[in-house]
């Protein structure tokens, strides 16, 4: 993030499947374009990280999402989405592509329980700056 941004938290993640997405892409530029109907994840926290260990190494991604709606529809697990996470800043930025799609896991555990969405995974570059 730039300098002005550091501060800034993660407000709200949502979803699109691959099949209803329309991305424009390309490797390299730090922005994406992508466009279709995102599915907010309703939670309760949600943790980011991504790193690469060496300058022509893929980036090691994880993302946690703690899910309250327990109701909500799970179909999205398994399944090649993208992923929009939203920042205070109002900044967005973009895990997967076409070619690099997420596939989240469901983990239910604990008393009372829980349901964390997770994906642990490489990428071929970092999170990329959603351009409208």
């Amino acid at each position: 993030m730039e300098q002005n941004n550091k501060h800034s938290q993660i407000c709200s993640v949502s979803y699109l499947p691959i099949s209803n997405a329309t991305i424009d892409n390309y490797p390299g530029l730090d922005y994406i374009h992508v466009s279709g109907n995102w599915i907010n994840i309703d939670n309760s926290s949600v943790e980011f990280s991504e790193d690469q260990k060496n300058i022509n190494d893929f980036f090691f991604v994880e993302l946690k999402v703690v899910i309250t709606d327990f109701t909500s529809d799970t179909s999205y697990i398994n399944v090649p989405i993208i992923i929009r996470i939203n920042y205070t800043n109002n900044q967005s930025k973009i895990l997967g592509t076409y070619n690099t799609p997420i596939y989240l896991s469901l983990l239910k555990s604990g008393n009372p329980s829980t349901k964390t969405l997770n994906y642990k995974g490489t990428q071929p570059e970092a999170a990329k700056i959603l351009r409208l």
